[in-house]
């Protein structure tokens, strides 16, 4: 399906909700990871980890500053995470704050 973003009324005559079904999940060459906590301080920390299970580096504040900040880290250092990687870490920054507690990973 050919989608033109620009034009408004091609958009709106042609939108439709796609029914989808479970999808397996496809692993990227990002080589990292992420855990996702909630802190006593009331905040989401996200701890960037290698494959190799060695600390990058942590963020903490809310879960769109955490996630822009690391959008903004894994730029600058080159590293390259597919989109369904990057929407990933989004749900579980913002479900850990939803929920105030840790994001386990099911």
């Amino acid at each position: 399906m050919k989608i033109d973003i620009n034009n408004d009324t091609e958009l709106m005559l042609n939108w439709t909700c796609i029914q989808v079904s479970e999808r397996k999940w496809r692993q990227d060459q990002s080589r990292v990871y992420t855990t996702v906590n909630w802190t006593p301080a009331g905040k989401v920390r996200v701890d960037l980890m290698t494959d190799r299970d060695v600390p990058v580096v942590a963020f903490e504040g809310t879960a769109p500053a955490v996630y822009k900040a690391l959008v903004d880290f894994l730029s600058s250092i080159g590293a390259v995470l597919s989109m369904e990687h990057s929407m990933y870490i989004g749900y579980e920054l913002g479900r850990c704050e939803l929920m105030k507690q840790d994001y386990v990973q099911g």
